[in-house]
């Protein structure tokens, strides 16, 4: 994986608005699996481009600050798809994925040593949900 992206935070850190390209070499994955199959090349994984895009505005002066997250994100057709040399039974168990865009939505709260931050991300094919405390001392 490798990328690039560039964020702009205003003067007073209320806002930040970042964007980012990424380029995930999916095929990789491929070197971990059984090679007989993919050694002939009849079932693939492309690399793909990520392209994300967000925004974040924290309540700088609240106690405790406060931080609402949104932003989306292209996802390649990145799934395992069977080539043409494949026969009827590997096209079915191996069958291509389509490209989709994920939004996401977060909010995250700043007490004194503790950090809390609940985050989404939603598709067309899966909703996740991901939930963070740190504690510092």
């Amino acid at each position: 994986v490798f990328g690039l992206g560039v964020a702009f935070r205003t003067k007073d850190g209320a806002w930040t608005v970042g964007g980012e390209w990424t380029r995930v070499g999916y095929s990789s994955i491929t070197r971990n699996l059984n090679p007989v199959i993919f050694a002939a090349g009849k079932i693939r994984l492309s690399d793909g481009d990520e392209f994300h895009l967000g925004a974040e505005h924290v309540f700088v002066r609240s106690n405790p600050v406060l931080a609402l997250r949104i932003g989306a994100w292209w996802d390649p057709a990145h799934s395992v798809g069977s080539g043409p040399a494949a026969d009827f039974f590997e096209q079915i168990i191996f069958r291509n994925g389509d490209s989709e865009v994920h939004w996401s939505a977060g909010v995250g709260v700043v007490f004194k040593k503790l950090q809390l931050d609940l985050g989404a991300d939603f598709s067309k094919t899966a909703d996740i949900a991901s939930l963070s405390l740190v504690y510092r001392f």
